[in-house]
């Protein structure tokens, strides 16, 4: 991807703004923030997989977007295994691009219950609009196929409703590669959309550094420490303000390790999914 940088003995290790994380909360930070005219650094731990490079095996894939090659779990009663996107654009890079907006009644649910200001789903609603219109949410053209039939016609005969997910995508043909590394870029990840906006007006984005500590002084975030991929050199980025967009698990790991305790991490859930295998006549 055009724009990336490597650190030399000449970069410049400061800025307003360090922001870590490349997914979809540390692209739509870079996006507001350069709209504003702020130095901007992101850093992302794990490597670039532009789409002209995505790997032809799911193996592979594996092995370069996916965090301990997507082998990893929270141990507990029962073992819950896990998926993270580890390279630029984060989880966008290997999610199936589906797209659903909070039900209303759940967001307006939330803001009772939690007593949280400006969570209605009036006062979400132009974000949502804005994240529809950036990542092209839509129907993917053409027929859906005979497997999606299947489904439909069975939820038809048990009297559930059906009906067809929007995603992220734009003119996309069907790979079906979508947690693999879209190879065609229909896929609008944020490698497609806001992180090519941002390094336009001047983000600087740096791959495969991996940010151990956030230094804090006087009660204050001053900057964060990191490394090469390797362990091999490290660093220390300053900045007025650090935003920490590293996803669900990682956020937690980095606020821990950098000496903050309280709630943190005290009142993660999981949301999980279950796959059915099944034989069919056709």
């Amino acid at each position: 991807m055009p724009g990336l940088e490597k650190i030399t003995p000449q970069t410049k290790l400061e800025a307003d703004v360090v922001i870590i994380g490349s997914g979809a909360g540390g692209s739509s930070v870079a996006d507001v923030l350069t709209k504003a005219g702020l130095d901007v650094i992101m850093l992302e731990e794990g490597p670039s997989v532009p789409a002209e490079e995505a790997p032809e095996t799911s193996a592979k894939a594996f092995s370069v977007a996916w965090r301990h090659a997507g082998l990893t779990a929270a141990l507990g009663k029962p073992p819950v295994a896990y998926g993270e996107g580890r390279c630029v654009g984060g989880g966008t890079e290997i999610n199936a691009a589906i797209f659903q907006r909070t039900p209303d009644e759940l967001l307006e649910d939330w803001a009772k219950r939690f007593k949280i200001d400006q969570f209605s789903a009036a006062a979400m609603k132009p974000y949502y609009d804005r994240a529809t219109q950036v990542v092209n949410a839509s129907l993917t053209p053409g027929a859906p196929g005979r497997p999606t039939d299947i489904l439909v016609e069975a939820g038809n005969a048990m009297g559930w409703k059906t009906s067809m997910l929007e995603r992220s995508q734009r003119d996309c043909v069907g790979t079906n590669a979508c947690t693999t590394v879209c190879p065609t870029g229909g896929k609008q990840s944020m490698t497609r959309t806001l992180i090519p906006q941002a390094l336009s007006r001047g983000l600087r984005l740096f791959p495969d550094v991996r940010v151990n500590k956030i230094r804090i002084e006087n009660g204050r975030a001053t900057g964060v420490e990191a490394q090469d991929r390797k362990g091999s050199a490290r660093y220390f980025f300053r900045a007025q303000h650090v935003f920490v967009c590293a996803g669900a698990i990682q956020t937690l790991a980095l606020l821990k390790r950098s000496g903050l305790g309280g709630n943190i991490g005290k009142t993660l859930q999981m949301h999980p999914t279950f796959k059915v295998i099944a034989e069919f006549d056709e």
